[in-house]
């Protein structure tokens, strides 16, 4: 019954956000989450929800800040239930 935020950036500001927020559906709030790791803050990446595991994938990005962008090739896995980022390291090349 809620959503997952996270990253971006806000205008006026340098460095990228690395927050991460939950909309809740029925209490109609907002509440800004605080696991122990997580993304460096980024940009223009890319975040699904995995239906079949109940986890969100986020993946690449650019990371740092407007005046020195990095491309990310990151993977990270969010798991809602206990609202705590873990990153992935694949075995495999990069796509």
């Amino acid at each position: 019954d809620r959503f997952i935020l996270f990253g971006g950036y806000q205008l006026g500001e340098v460095d990228f956000s690395d927050e991460t927020w939950a909309y809740d559906y029925n209490a109609n709030t907002w509440t800004q989450l605080s696991p122990s790791s997580q993304p460096s803050g980024r940009r223009l990446f890319t975040m699904v929800y995995a239906e079949g595991a109940d986890k969100i994938v986020l993946f690449g990005g650019m990371a740092g800040n407007f005046l020195k962008e990095e491309t990310s090739d990151e993977l990270w896995i969010f798991d809602p239930v206990s609202d705590e980022w873990s990153q992935v390291m694949p075995d495999a090349t990069n796509p």
